[in-house]
């Protein structure tokens, strides 16, 4: 299982939760976590590439959140 945080102030908290309630339920071998180095920048591959290959190369299923 994988998680994707853009930074936006509480959307750690939101994926830390998912992540341990679907944990406690399957049980998977890791969970792997990334985050955007800000905010505000643009999602672009460039700046995600090697974020995004760590995800898909290694994860399931990956969940992402904005929050405030």
């Amino acid at each position: 299982m994988g998680t994707l945080w853009n930074a936006k102030p509480g959307g750690d908290i939101l994926l830390d939760r998912f992540a341990y309630l679907l944990n406690d339920r399957f049980h998977f071998s890791r969970i792997i976590r990334h985050k955007k180095a800000n905010a505000n920048d643009a999602i672009t591959i460039s700046a995600l590439a090697g974020a995004l290959d760590d995800l898909t190369m290694n994860c399931d299923f990956v969940i992402t959140a904005v929050a405030d």
